[in-house]
C-alpha cells in the first residue's frame, strides 16, 4: 500500500465516525428477533416561519370635513410610495397638511429566491379613542402593497384588499433575493362617513391582518 493509499483510508475512516457520532448520540438499544419487525420512529422539524420588522402606515396630519348629504364621502390616500392626496366629494373635505409614512415589511432571513404570498383581510375602521362617544370613525376601505416591484426582491403581483368591492382583492407575491431578504411598502385609503357630526381632533386608529407565507 502507498502512503497515498494510506492517508485516503485514514480520510475515509474520519468521515464515517463524524457522520455516525449524531445518529448514535441519541440511539435506544432495541433488541431485533428473527423474523419479527420492530416498529421505529422517525422525526422531521419543519420551520417556515417569516420574520419581518413591520411599519404601521401613518398619515398625518389632515384636516377632515364630514358631510351630511348621502353619498359625499371625502377620501385620505397615502400610496405604497408616501405620497399623500384628499379627494373631496361635494360638502365632505379631506384636506392633507403634511407628510405620511407608508406601512413598510421588512423581510430578512427567509428561504433564498423563493416566492412569498402576501394577503390581507379583515379591516377595521379607525376610531379616535380620546375623542367623545359616538365620534365617526374613518372607514378603512383599501390597502395595496407594491410588489411589482417591492424595494427589494423580485416582481410579482400587488396584493389588494378593497373593502368596497370584493372581487378587487388580490393575493400578492414577490420573491426574496439570494440571500433571502424582502422588502415593500403599503399604501391605504380611509374614507369619511355621512352624518351631521363633525369629526373631532384626535388619533385615529384601526387595524387590518397580513399573513405572508411561502
Amino acid at each position: 500500500m502507498t502512503p497515498g493509499m494510506i492517508r485516503r483510508t485514514a480520510i475515509s475512516a474520519y468521515a464515517l465516525l463524524y457522520v455516525l457520532s449524531p445518529v448514535t448520540a441519541g440511539a435506544q438499544p432495541i433488541s431485533f428477533e428473527a423474523g419479527s419487525p420492530e416498529t421505529l420512529d422517525i422525526t422531521a422539524t419543519v420551520e417556515n416561519t417569516i420574520t419581518a420588522a413591520v411599519t404601521a402606515p401613518e398619515l398625518t396630519p389632515w384636516g377632515v370635513i364630514r358631510s351630511a348629504i348621502p353619498g359625499e364621502q371625502a377620501r385620505l390616500v397615502i400610496t405604497p410610495g408616501g405620497a399623500q392626496s384628499g379627494v373631496n366629494d361635494g360638502n365632505a373635505r379631506a384636506i392633507n397638511g403634511g407628510v405620511g409614512l407608508p406601512g413598510a415589511f421588512q423581510v430578512t432571513g427567509a428561504f433564498p429566491n423563493t416566492p412569498v404570498t402576501v394577503t390581507f383581510s379583515n379591516p377595521v375602521d379607525l376610531v379616535c379613542g380620546t375623542c367623545s362617544p359616538g365620534n365617526p370613525v374613518l372607514e378603512l376601505i383599501e390597502i395595496v402593497a407594491e410588489l411589482t416591484p417591492p424595494s427589494l426582491g423580485t416582481a410579482g403581483n400587488d396584493a389588494v384588499l378593497d373593502d368596497l368591492v370584493p372581487a378587487n382583492t388580490v393575493v400578492g407575491n414577490a420573491t426574496t433575493t439570494v440571500g433571502g431578504d424582502l422588502t415593500f411598502y403599503v399604501g391605504v385609503t380611509l374614507q369619511t362617513t355621512v352624518g351631521p357630526e363633525p369629526y373631532e381632533s384626535g388619533t385615529y386608529a384601526g387595524t387590518f391582518n397580513a399573513v405572508l407565507q411561502y
